[in-house]
């Protein structure tokens, strides 16, 4: 969560006509998340991948691609955007 706090920006994942959530390259989560321990750097990310396609089928995180970035963000974020 924090790097959504620290790295987020308000973005438009879904075009100017869209709901605003504040979304993170996912880089800076894969920057966190990766944190040399006992795993590989590609066991990590095998990890990695596994855990936000777990995350996104379970519509807790909304994935799109803004400017050639890939961004993350709370699925929560949009239904509260579009209700506020």
């Amino acid at each position: 969560m924090n790097v959504l706090t620290n790295y987020g920006e308000d973005r438009r994942p879904f075009g100017v006509e869209g709901p605003i959530v504040r979304a993170v390259a996912v880089e800076k989560v894969w920057g966190e998340y990766h944190q040399p321990k006992h795993f590989t750097e590609e066991e990590d990310r095998k990890d990695f991948k596994r855990t936000m396609a777990t995350l996104q089928e379970e519509d807790l995180i909304g994935v799109g691609e803004s400017d050639g970035v890939t961004l993350i963000w709370l699925a929560s974020s949009v239904v509260r955007s579009s209700l506020g």
